[in-house]
């Protein structure tokens, strides 16, 4: 259900990256190398996968120090929703049905049905509890055209 791009959009930068169907990605942001799986939302000013200097070494400029990291897959779950001005470093694994508060800083894999947010993030709690995210998980929405997976949203709301 990926499909690949490599573009501009609205003033954001799209490299090497699978995106699923109904991905809103907002304006100005910058996603290096990522999967994204359906129904995500990336709002405005989002960095993805960015650039890794090192400091220590003589120079910073990546055509003088091959330590520079890049390039390394970033994978974001089905149906997350990411925050205004967050930025999640390369190689990250956000689980399905997340949730990164604005701002915030993601160095580690954040688990699915977790909301977090901070510099650096951490999970505050979960999203749905383990009854609720079963049944959501297991309705495979995320697989369906838009309107047979409203339906199925819709149907879930207990």
């Amino acid at each position: 259900y990926l499909q690949h791009y490599d573009r501009l959009t609205g003033g954001g930068n799209l490299r090497g990256c699978n995106i699923g169907d109904n991905v809103y990605i907002g304006q100005n942001s910058i996603v290096n190398y990522a999967d994204i799986g359906p129904y995500t939302c990336i709002a405005n000013n989002v960095v993805i996968g960015g650039m890794e200097h090192t400091y220590w070494y003589s120079s910073i400029n990546p055509k003088l120090n091959h330590h520079v990291r890049f390039g390394e897959r970033t994978r974001i779950g089905c149906d997350v929703w990411i925050g205004a001005n967050v930025v999640i470093r390369q190689g990250v694994t956000i689980g399905d049905g997340t949730v990164i508060g604005a701002g915030s800083i993601v160095t580690h894999d954040v688990p699915e049905n977790s909301i977090s947010y901070g510099a650096p993030a951490r999970v505050m709690k979960e999203r749905f509890t383990e009854e609720k995210w079963k049944l959501i998980k297991d309705s495979h929405y995320y697989v369906c055209k838009l309107k047979e997976a409203k339906h199925i949203i819709d149907g879930l709301q207990i």
